[in-house]
């Protein structure tokens, strides 16, 4: 009786690298050109067609394997692919403009995006650069354009979005009438204002009193002599409530010295 060994070899070598992280809005990857062992055989897997791998619509680790020839003599080597959703870094001030006393605003995030690092232009506003929060109080009034930039990371390429914001000075209306009481022969006074007022619409009660509702100017010898309450309304706009001031304002008659010796000659 004679023995002989007979050893079996697979030709077949299945082996491939995977590939770094991939962004799910990256380009679609030749899979045969990670095959680092026998050339020639199939891929499977989720996002797999043929030799591709399309990363578009994906959002996980995903196994993918290469096969080498057939049984008894196949190879097969899986490794994962991980896939990560594209960044998005969309947002608004939904609110802007908005008055320098308002509530601080946050920005609102719209189709997926979330906070990245945040910075703005020109000079001025005064931003929180983790989460977009803007501190009115301490921000210059003006216009300016925020950035919200998300870093590369994953395989993604860093995402960019800007949103405009506008902030809008409290309106102040303080004002006085300072030469009061005036007569009704000295010359028109017009309002003087203070800490930054300014004019708005001007009204006055009682009745009786001749004002320009524009400007504030009082016309003395149309009104009738008196004490009179003016307020200057500044409406509301640019995200500012209306600002209400009043100040008083008195009108006296002019003395009359008209006399005559009505009987003379005497």
């Amino acid at each position: 009786n004679y023995c002989q060994s007979i050893t079996i070899t697979n030709p077949n070598n299945a082996n491939w690298t995977a590939p770094a992280a991939m962004c799910a809005n990256a380009a679609s990857i030749n899979l045969n050109t990670l095959v680092t062992g026998t050339a020639g055989g199939t891929w499977s897997g989720t996002g797999v067609t043929g030799s591709t791998f399309n990363p578009s619509g994906l959002s996980s680790t995903y196994p993918i394997t290469y096969t080498v020839g057939t049984a008894p003599c196949s190879k097969v080597v899986t490794h994962n692919i991980t896939v990560n959703p594209a960044p998005v870094a969309t947002f608004s001030y939904t609110g802007t403009p908005y008055c320098k006393n308002a509530a601080n605003p946050s920005p609102t995030f719209s189709g997926g995006g979330v906070a990245g690092t945040f910075t703005s232009s020109p000079a001025g506003l005064s931003i929180n650069a983790a989460t977009g929060i803007i501190n009115l109080a301490a921000s210059t009034a003006g216009t300016y354009t925020v950035t919200n930039t998300i870093a590369a990371a994953g395989g993604c390429a860093a995402v960019v979005a800007t949103s405009s914001i506008t902030i809008t000075t409290l309106p102040v209306a303080t004002f006085s009438y300072i030469g009061t009481p005036y007569c009704q022969n000295a010359a028109n006074p017009s309002p003087t204002f203070s800490g930054g007022g300014v004019a708005g619409t001007f009204t006055s009660s009682p009745a009786g009193l001749s004002i320009n509702a524009a400007t504030g100017v009082v016309n003395l010898a149309a009104s009738t002599a008196g004490t009179y309450t003016v307020t200057n309304t500044i409406a509301a706009s640019g995200g500012c409530a209306a600002a209400v001031a009043t100040s008083s304002i008195t009108i006296t008659t002019s003395q009359v010295a008209t006399f005559s010796y009505t009987g003379t000659p005497y």
